[in-house]
């Protein structure tokens, strides 16, 4: 599970990365490593993410300041770490 953003006492634009791929074996889940290459969108609340792949989604508007009216591509793939590719179109 891929998180991204979000808000509590302040605005956050940061990855996050859940595995919950082994749950059932392990009945435990672990935060992975995340290594980010591109720009990363900036923080924001209220934004949607819609998976088009099993490796890609999109990240689409939110709130920052003002309403944002931006989409980022997210790609990602493993390799000893979780790597994330972001783009802004």
């Amino acid at each position: 599970m891929v998180v991204f953003g979000g808000t509590g006492h302040t605005m956050l634009g940061d990855f996050a990365v859940l595995d919950v791929t082994s749950l059932k074996e392990r009945k435990s889940m672990r935060w992975l490593e995340v290594i980010v290459e591109g720009t990363i969108p900036t923080r924001r609340f209220h934004h949607s993410a819609v998976a088009v792949s099993e490796s890609q989604f999109y990240i689409i508007g939110g709130h920052e300041v003002d309403m944002r009216n931006d989409v980022y591509r997210v790609t990602f793939y493993i390799t000893a770490y979780l790597y994330l590719c972001v783009y802004s179109l």
